[in-house]
Formats: C-alpha cells, sequence, structure tokens
C-alpha cells in the first residue's frame, strides 16, 4: 500500500487555499492603501502646522494693513529652506512622489482668522 495523498484530497487544499487567497488578498490590499492615506493625511498635518508657525513670524497684522481679506502661498520649498520643515524630501506615500505643493493662508480681518489649506499643485 503506497502512503501519500490522493489527487482528491490535493485538489481540496488547493480549494481552500485559493478562498482563503480571494479573502485576504482585499483585505491586505485595503489596509495598505488606508495606512498610505492616514500616513498622506498626517503629513500634510504637518505641513499646515509649518505655515501655521511661519505665518506667526513672517505675517504681521500690526492694523496698519486696510485689506480686509488677503491670500498668500507658502511653498514646501519655502518652509523647509526657513528652517520650518525637516530638511529632506517630502514624499506622498500614495504614490511615491515628491510633494512640491504649497499652503494657501487665508486671513480675514473681518472674523480676525486665518484658514490654512495645502494644495497639491501651485
Amino acid at each position: 500500500m503506497k502512503k501519500g495523498f490522493t489527487l482528491v484530497e490535493l485538489l481540496a487544499v488547493i480549494v481552500i487555499l485559493g478562498i482563503i487567497a480571494i479573502i485576504a488578498v482585499p483585505t491586505i490590499y485595503n489596509l495598505i492603501t488606508d495606512s498610505r492615506e492616514k500616513l498622506y493625511n498626517e503629513q500634510v498635518f504637518q505641513i499646515e502646522n509649518a505655515a501655521k508657525k511661519w505665518a506667526v513670524e513672517n505675517i504681521s497684522d500690526d492694523g496698519t494693513n486696510d485689506e480686509s481679506h488677503f491670500v498668500t502661498d507658502v511653498s514646501i520649498n519655502d518652509l523647509i529652506d526657513t528652517g520650518f520643515l525637516e530638511n529632506r524630501e517630502i514624499v506622498d506615500p500614495r504614490d511615491n512622489s515628491t510633494m512640491n505643493g504649497c499652503v494657501k493662508i487665508n486671513y480675514s480681518k473681518d472674523y480676525n482668522q486665518y484658514t490654512y489649506e495645502y494644495q497639491e499643485n501651485c
């Protein structure tokens, strides 16, 4: 009598492994995609925080400006050059491209409020 597996037993194992792969691969792909999106959002948050610090030091509202609203942009390269961001290339984790956008800073004198919005293309 030979020892080993029959063809039916081997096929059953292959089918079970195929079912597990069908379930696992999309789940793992979604986890990776979600983690890349979260990392991108965290990087944007850090860039906007650096722009807030930049605005505190570079935009003065001493009351002499008559404009009720103004808009300015600060690029990632400017934030790196002035030391508000770490001096390294910032990579978009979603597609591994270099992030070289800017932060649009809006000031409304009516509300005495700044708003910051990261834009990928400036």
